[in-house]
């Protein structure tokens, strides 16, 4: 979805240039992609691209890694859209030889996965974060201005603060989002759950139907920053809602803790810039 994303956005700014696109079956690709990307080998690809885009899910990203790093020829810029980037950096570092590599992760996409879900446009406005590599890899300016032309918005990063923040900002809110659709199945039913919500549960609920194989791959290479974030929710979860027994009657006295977590919330939210 996002490689599919991505080639829809070079046509619409009107790179000079082919996108050549390597997939298990190019058939797949909806009208609108299929008239922006040019079916290649892998081999073509090699031989003739200047920028390699990886654009699969992390441990996908790590096998390419090491498959075509060695192979990629001098004068190419490998970069990928994975979730994590320790994982990646490191495994670039170990494989790719002659060619540049420069990390990368855009913080946008949808909660359903495929190329299909493709659209112009996605990247306007959102993060797009990228990690050095190998100093001074080719084409390093030139992508940069690219991703400045579909609208991305480019934020230097390291690999370890990169992982870090998007364990909070990113893999926590995913994982309150499938604990909650979760911890809802079998307490309730989904018909009567839709009669009895308002927005706030299903806005809550969005991102529970994203993909596991992206989250599985994410859990794998974030697993001790992913482990910090939710120990730390865990505990302010426990201010709010410490263990009672049911029916034990409860005073506004006995809620100071959670009248304070509900105040540190409210003030880090207000604090939040508008999203432009």
């Amino acid at each position: 979805m996002l490689g599919g994303s991505f080639a829809l956005d070079l046509k619409a700014c009107g790179l000079p240039g082919r996108v050549l696109g390597v997939s298990r079956d190019p058939k797949t690709y909806p009208e609108p992609v299929a008239a922006a990307i040019r079916p290649a080998s892998l081999e073509q690809a090699l031989a003739e691209a200047d920028v390699i885009l990886l654009c699969g899910p992390v441990l996908a990203s790590l096998a390419r890694i090491e498959a075509i790093g060695p192979l990629a020829r001098p004068g190419t810029l490998i970069t990928d859209i994975g979730s994590t980037k320790r994982a990646v950096m490191e495994a670039a570092s170990r494989h790719v030889a002659g060619a540049g590599f420069l990390g990368g992760h855009p913080m946008a996409g949808k909660q359903y996965p495929g190329i299909e879900h493709a659209e112009t446009g996605l990247f306007r406005g959102r993060t797009w974060f990228l990690v050095e590599g190998t100093p001074n890899p080719p084409h390093r300016a030139a992508f940069v201005e690219l991703l400045d032309r579909i609208g991305a918005v480019v934020r230097w990063i390291d690999a370890e603060t990169h992982d870090r923040s998007v364990a909070y900002t990113s893999h926590l809110p995913q994982i309150l989002s499938s604990a909650l659709a979760a911890s809802l199945n079998g307490a309730i039913p989904p018909a009567a759950a839709a009669e009895r919500c308002g927005q706030g549960l299903r806005d809550m609920l969005r991102i529970s139907e994203s993909d596991w194989g992206m989250w599985r791959d994410i859990l794998a290479t974030n697993a001790d920053f992913i482990a910090e974030a939710v120990e730390i929710f865990s505990a302010r979860l426990k201010q709010i809602a410490p263990e009672r027994h049911i029916g034990q009657r409860v005073v506004p006295e006995d809620l100071t803790s959670a009248e304070a977590i509900f105040g540190e919330g409210r003030a880090f939210t207000s604090a939040l810039p508008p999203r432009k």
